[in-house]
């Protein structure tokens, strides 16, 4: 009886543990693809400024280098 009641206790906490683990895992994806999210706007801010840039140097307006 008791290694049953052990068993059932033992499988309990690994449920838990793979709950747990879970819900971990899915908050570091997510903070991943925000990462990932915030890098690609940064690239195309810095390719926005520069197609600006470049379209003042073509204007002659030198105000935004």
């Amino acid at each position: 009886m008791f290694l049953l009641t052990f068993f059932f206790y033992f499988c309990l906490q690994a449920d838990s543990m793979k709950h747990e683990a879970g819900g971990v895992l899915g908050e570091v994806k997510r903070k991943q693809t925000d990462a990932i999210k915030a890098v690609e706007l940064l690239k195309a801010l810095r390719k926005l400024r520069e197609a600006r840039k470049q379209e003042a140097e073509v204007k002659g307006n030198n105000f935004l280098m």
